[in-house]
Order: C-alpha cells, then sequence, then structure tokens
C-alpha cells in the first residue's frame, strides 16, 4: 500500500519601495514568470551578499532589451507553511557582475535588516 503526505504551503512576494520604484515597472505577464521562476527555486546566489539571490525577468516583452536582474531574499517558514520573497531591487543587467566590494557590502546590510525583521516576524 503507497503512503501519501501532502502539505499545503503559501507563497507570499513582498516588495521594497526600492523595487517597486527602481528602473522600470514589470508587466502583469513578466510579474507572473517572476513569480514562477521563484516558487520552483530559480535564482543565483549573489558571492558576498550574505544570501541575496538575483534571477534575471523580462520585464517589457522584449527579450534582452528590457531584461533586469532582481535582488531577493527567499525565506522557509515550515512553523507557518510559508515561503516568503523579499524582492529587494532591480538593476540592469551586468550591474550585479560588475558590483565593487563596496555596494555588495550594502547589498549584505540590508539583507541583515530583512533576515531580522523576519526573524522577529516570523519566527523563522
Amino acid at each position: 500500500m503507497e503512503k501519501e503526505r501532502d502539505y499545503i504551503f503559501t507563497y507570499k512576494f513582498i516588495e521594497t519601495d526600492a523595487f517597486r520604484t527602481k528602473n522600470r515597472i514589470l508587466s502583469e505577464s513578466a510579474r507572473d514568470d517572476l513569480d514562477f521562476y521563484l516558487m520552483i527555486g530559480r535564482g543565483k546566489l549573489i558571492d558576498d551578499t550574505g544570501g541575496l539571490k538575483i534571477i534575471r525577468c523580462d520585464i517589457g516583452g522584449s527579450r534582452g532589451k528590457d531584461d533586469r536582474d532582481i535582488v531577493f531574499a527567499a525565506y522557509n517558514c515550515p512553523r507557518i507553511r510559508t515561503h516568503l520573497f523579499y524582492l529587494l531591487v532591480k538593476y540592469p543587467v551586468s550591474v550585479i557582475e560588475n558590483m565593487s566590494q563596496e555596494q555588495k557590502s550594502e547589498l549584505r546590510t540590508l539583507k541583515k535588516k530583512v533576515d531580522k525583521y523576519v526573524h522577529r516576524k516570523y519566527g523563522e
């Protein structure tokens, strides 16, 4: 006899002001794609930022021309059965690849603030 276990998790996407206002706004279809790719675990770790990740997103519908790198923090909160994604900021492609250590330090500081907030609010 087979045994199954079902779990239901919520996915929560939290946008910072910097994410919403920096550069161009994401179209609805681009936002749907971004959410889907985050839910299936896409994203690449950014070195020396305390665990932040990036994912490339086509925000305007014309492949390549309007691509942006989205910086985000991901958290799994099993106690409340929620996956949290903090969408922090979006940059034109290649900005992340050419970041100075000082810029990475700023991102690291931001990550620590978000970590602290998540721990305080969700106990994770």
